[in-house]
This record gives C-alpha cells, sequence and structure tokens, in this order.
C-alpha cells in the first residue's frame, strides 16, 4: 500500500510540473551530503523525498539502515532565510532483529550570508535543531541536539565547488566537526553529474565518497541517483540511494 501511495504521490507531482514549471530551474539539497548553498526564493514551497540504503560489513556485525522516504519540507519566507523541516522513516536491521519508525524531527534554518566575489566564495549558513523524545523509542535523543553548517560555494565555467564544515552536539556529547566538499558539472541542458567526499573529525565516523546525478524533468521537478563508498578499509560500507524534488513559486 506504501508503495502504491508513493507512485500516485510522484504522478501527481510529474504532472503539476508540467503544467505549472517556473522560469527559475529547481537546485536542491539532495541527493549528496552537501546542501545547497542558494535559498529557494521568497514565497516558494519545496518538497524533496528519497530512498537511501546504507548496509555496513563488519564482520559479524552486519547492519542495513534504510529510509523510506528521508524528507525535506522547506518555505521561502524571504530571499536572505530558508525554513527546513528534515527527517526520515527509518528502517535498521541487524540480522537479529529489524527496528522501523519514525525518526525525530529536525528543524534547520537557512541564511544567505554573502553572494560571493571573486576569490570570496559564495556563503551560507545552516543551523539544525533536533528535539528529544519525538519518533519511534529507540530513535529518540535523550536530550536537545544542535549544530551548524557554514555553506561555501565557487563556479568555474560550468564547474561548480560547494562545500561545508561545521559542528554537531549530540545528545550534551562534546562538538564533534563534520566536512563535505562536492564537485557537480552539467552533461547536458538537464541532466549534471556530481562526484563528493564527505566525514567527519571522529575517530569512529567513516568518511566516503559518492557520485550520482540529477535530472531535471521540469524547471519545477527533479529526479536523481546516488551511490556511495566508505574510505576506511576496517569496516566496509556501500550506499545507494534515488528521489525526487518539487516547488512552487511565484
Amino acid at each position: 500500500m506504501q508503495h502504491k501511495l508513493t507512485s500516485i504521490l510522484f504522478l501527481f507531482l510529474v504532472a503539476v510540473g508540467n503544467v505549472s514549471a517556473q522560469d527559475d530551474p529547481i537546485f536542491t539539497d539532495r541527493p549528496n551530503v552537501t546542501d545547497a548553498i542558494g535559498l529557494i526564493s521568497k514565497g516558494t514551497f519545496q518538497i524533496e523525498l528519497g530512498y537511501f540504503s546504507n548496509k555496513i560489513d563488519a564482520g559479524t556485525n552486519n547492519l542495513t539502515s534504510k529510509t523510506i522516504p528521508n524528507y525535506s519540507i522547506k518555505y521561502g519566507l524571504s530571499d536572505k532565510v530558508e525554513l527546513r523541516i528534515l527527517g526520515t522513516y527509518l528502517s535498521i536491521d541487524n540480522d537479529m532483529e529489524t527496528i522501523s519508525g519514525l525518526s525525530p524531527i529536525t528543524l534547520s534554518p537557512k541564511f544567505a550570508l554573502y553572494e560571493g566575489l571573486g576569490a570570496v566564495p559564495k556563503t551560507s549558513l545552516a543551523i539544525n535543531m533536533t528535539f528529544p523524545d519525538l519518533g519511534k523509542r529507540e530513535f529518540q535523543l535523550s536530550e536537545f541536539s544542535y549544530g551548524f553548517r557554514g555553506l561555501f560555494g565557487y563556479v568555474f565555467g560550468k564547474l561548480s565547488w560547494d562545500s561545508s564544515f561545521g559542528f554537531d552536539w549530540i545528545d550534551g556529547n562534546n562538538a564533534v566537526n563534520a566536512y563535505s566538499s562536492a564537485l557537480s558539472y552539467p552533461l547536458a541542458n538537464r541532466l549534471g553529474v556530481f562526484v563528493e567526499i564527505y566525514g567527519s573529525g571522529r575517530s569512529d565516523y567513516l568518511h566516503g565518497i559518492d557520485a550520482g546525478m540529477t535530472y531535471l524533468v521540469t524547471n519545477n521537478l527533479q529526479i536523481d541517483f546516488i551511490i556511495g563508498k566508505n574510505l576506511n578499509s576496517l569496516v566496509e560500507y556501500t550506499d545507494f540511494g534515488f528521489g525526487f524534488a518539487w516547488k512552487t513559486g511565484n
């Protein structure tokens, strides 16, 4: 039933996109780790949905996690402020049991800081705030958690280089830094490809690399695909995902 509803929603968004495309093409935070540097315009509503699978092979402790879906709901409050609600329906399988349910909701406003000039990159700031005691009990946080990402972007002709760096304070623990950096290039008028590295300063965090593509179905509907793997030889993991994004506009 869930798959049928997802298919109906997708077909509806395709139909709406074909009849109400806006002049400005959609841009998204998905499917990679690095968020978009730009903000959606004032009065724009945008929804981004996707499937993502992560398989970890750690000898006798194999683990598979899936988000069905992961979602980001956005609204352009002004040309300088974008409001975002982030979350997932998460399923975790550790070969002995499967746990599924809603993850905690994250509020994540994004602020435009600088448009960029010469060697100074285009810059924005994303703040994330995740609340305890929300979602399925096994996925809940014990304390209010928060963090931020500074987002920086350069454009060299058709090639774009976007990066992020920031810190997270999760469940009252010490700050953990996180980074990502992505190169993207348009292969055709509506088809783009990207490659990205990402990770964290934590010793137990797996740094990774991913690559994928995006396709602009209409100016307000995008579909995407991503694959990835870790850069740590101690534990093997692979990523796979796909999804779409749709926007309204003025």
